[in-house]
């Protein structure tokens, strides 16, 4: 009682010493560790809303592979755009480029795709899609 008010007259009363820890041996990263996790919280509620990641396909699944000519837009990515353009398809399972053509145009992509989930003709659509131009090459039973 400095002033000759009772302590709890006026100002809060805080204690000689306190330093805003209720207890002195509780060292400060493991509070701010604790208010930290409490602001995240809530946060977790939302990563439970995110779909799972695609299972492999079982090796008892029926695919197809369809070969396409294309020329792709020309971009700085041509071949990646184009990849991931396909790729948004769960049908999709696999695209393997052959050598040759140039970087974006003159170039041969075979597609394998799951035959359940899409056609040979939705392939095609969705390579049009994103591709300057797409020629389907004759159907071949067996590997590319």
């Amino acid at each position: 009682m400095r002033s000759g008010l009772p302590a709890f007259a006026g100002a809060a009363f805080v204690p000689e010493g306190f330093h805003g820890r209720t207890n002195p041996r509780t060292p400060l990263p493991v509070i701010r560790s604790l208010l930290f996790a409490a602001a995240l919280s809530p946060l977790a509620g939302c990563a439970a809303a995110v779909p799972a990641p695609d299972a492999p396909a079982p090796a008892g699944e029926p695919r197809a592979v369809v070969r396409l000519h294309v020329d792709l837009v020309r971009a700085q990515d041509c071949e990646e755009a184009f990849d991931l353009a396909l790729y948004q398809s769960r049908a999709v399972e696999l695209l393997m480029w052959e050598p040759g053509g140039g970087r974006c145009d003159d170039r041969t992509v075979a597609i394998r795709y799951l035959s359940r989930k899409t056609s040979r003709d939705g392939v095609i659509r969705a390579a049009s899609a994103v591709a300057a131009k797409v020629s389907a090459m004759p159907e071949t039973h067996g590997a590319p």
